[in-house]
């Protein structure tokens, strides 16, 4: 994925100065764990708050099964699982979890992404939107399209519907090659882990797929 490490360098390198600005999503307020905002941006409060939990994480193995469950459903707003699945997830492995590729990613790659923030990323809807639409609009003709997960957004799931006829027999990317693709970019602009280059996905994934929603391919 070289071309795309490219792509994806390039296209951070110019939209990391806005990041404070235009990633705006909020830790709730309910956080039952030694959090302040402060004046962070909240982009820089997440960060933060990842590294807080990853430090609960390490340091106070009880109070696992409730990091996972308040990060993927409060903060996450993913309400549909299940308490054995959020157990499941937290009694497996890093390894295991990476195995499951995409089969509930969005949902395991939150508790990834706490567990060790320096070196994985979550992977949602939007991050992958993101990424098939920076690739759509540098003209790339051999696509690596990433996996279309559920979408609450109206421009994602509209980009993602005008996206599908052309997705089959493309190239799947696993959750282990998008990290390892996040980290390279990462390291290209002198940082130690990826969720910004995350961040930055996911806070401009709307925009990016608005440009092709309605489209005709």
């Amino acid at each position: 994925m070289t071309g795309l490490e490219a792509i994806l360098s390039d296209y951070f390198i110019k939209a990391r100065p806005a990041l404070d600005e235009v990633y705006d999503w909020e830790v709730p307020k309910n956080c039952p764990f030694d959090f302040q905002r402060g004046s962070d941006s909240w982009a820089q409060a997440n960060m933060r708050l990842r590294r807080v939990l990853s430090k609960i994480w390490k340091n106070e193995p009880t109070r696992r099964p409730e990091i996972a469950t308040w990060y993927v459903s409060d903060w996450g707003g993913i309400k549909s699982n299940r308490k054995e699945t959020i157990d499941k997830y937290v009694n497996l492995s890093e390894t295991e979890l990476i195995a499951l590729n995409m089969q509930g990613v969005a949902t395991w790659s939150k508790i990834l992404a706490v567990q060790n923030p320096d070196t994985y990323a979550i992977f949602d809807a939007r991050v992958s939107a993101a990424l098939n639409a920076i690739q759509l609009a540098k003209g790339v003709e051999t696509l690596i399209l990433f996996p279309q997960l559920p979408s609450q957004n109206k421009e994602i799931t509209k980009f993602q519907k005008w996206l599908a006829p052309q997705s089959i027999g493309k190239q799947r990317p696993t959750y282990r090659e998008y990290v390892s693709l996040l980290r390279a970019v990462a390291g290209k602009s002198g940082l130690n882990a990826p969720d910004e280059v995350e961040m930055v996905l996911f806070a401009n994934a709307a925009v990016l797929a608005g440009q092709f929603g309605n489209r005709p391919f």
